[in-house]
């Protein structure tokens, strides 16, 4: 399952229709993921989305709203609220501050 949630983060799977999918129950498939992971799937899958797009961020040089989009946000606003919530720094702001970090190491 987690592999389905993470292999293309610009896709939604709802929790019901992965329940389906491995024939149990939403509730039994939400304890077992929250058993293993430690946390519920939102949380887990948003915490994918922000690594992968700070990663994005830093090694690319995709405009905010393509990285948006890639991670799985449909609204820049909610992505980068989304992002400042995590890392304590909009995206341009980590951005620029990976830039400092990386030029002043050389």
């Amino acid at each position: 399952m987690e592999k389905i949630i993470t292999s293309d983060l610009r896709q939604h799977h709802p929790a019901w229709e992965l329940a389906a999918q491995f024939s149990v129950s939403e509730t039994s498939l939400k304890n077992y993921f929250r058993g293993v992971y430690g946390q519920n799937i939102s949380i887990y899958l948003r915490e994918v989305r922000m690594q992968r797009a700070a990663e994005l961020l830093t090694t690319t040089n995709l405009s905010v709203s393509e990285i948006a989009e890639q991670v799985g946000y449909l609204n820049q606003s909610k992505f980068s609220s989304a992002f400042k919530k995590q890392f304590n720094a909009s995206p341009l702001e980590f951005k620029r501050r990976k830039n400092l970090e990386r030029n002043t190491s050389n």
